[in-house]
């Protein structure tokens, strides 16, 4: 599950332009329309425990309310900007949690350009920080599936050629009470930790 994980956060720039070809699950909504404050997940980030190519992410303010996230690729003493995403935290009691957006060309338009060409959603991401480490928790799409295919939560899910697309459409106060419930940690996918590198900025 961790591979997988690792997989879709590296290849989430090919996901927004290939929604369907790409495993990844988003809300129609995110969590809250607050966007909270929590500037202590500014930094530079790189995984914690992973010798060979680990993820980095390079987190800083934006404008209203929103921070940038971005992914870098190092490889032998050089950078290079993946890409880079806007996001902001909703904070429910001690849960904290990450609204990125996630922009999807939308059906009728064959040559996506401009933004009224695409829809927004949202890809949400539990994260805890503890020190100089942050723990972070994807939603586990496989346990979305299938409550959606049973009928038990509201949604689309649907297979692809390479792997699941899973669509939430419950309200955002039921589901963020649905995460927040401890009992129901089967909806978060296995973690991955990231040790800061600089201080904050």
């Amino acid at each position: 599950m961790k591979s997988k994980f690792r997989s879709a956060m590296l290849l989430v720039a090919a996901a927004l332009m290939l929604p369907m070809l790409s495993s990844c699950i988003w809300t129609d909504e995110p969590l809250s329309k607050e966007k909270a404050k929590d500037d202590a997940v500014i930094g530079d980030w790189i995984e914690f425990g992973e010798s060979v190519n680990p993820m980095n992410i390079v987190i800083s303010t934006d404008k209203d309310g929103w921070y940038k996230l971005v992914e870098v690729e190092k490889r032998e003493g050089k950078e290079t900007r993946m890409t880079d995403h806007l996001v902001y935290p909703t904070i429910s009691g001690a849960n904290h949690y990450a609204n990125m957006q996630y922009m999807t060309p939308k059906k009728d338009v064959k040559d996506p350009k401009y933004p009224a060409d695409f829809t927004e959603r949202f890809m949400i991401f539990k994260y805890a920080i503890d020190g100089e480490k942050m723990k972070v928790e994807p939603l586990n799409h496989q346990k979305f599936a299938e409550e959606i295919k049973a009928k038990h939560l509201p949604g689309t899910a649907w297979e692809t050629t390479w792997g699941n697309n899973v669509g939430i459409q419950q309200k955002p106060a039921e589901l963020l009470k649905l995460l927040d419930d401890p009992k129901n940690k089967d909806y978060f996918g296995d973690s991955i930790t990231f040790k800061r590198q600089s201080a904050k900025k």
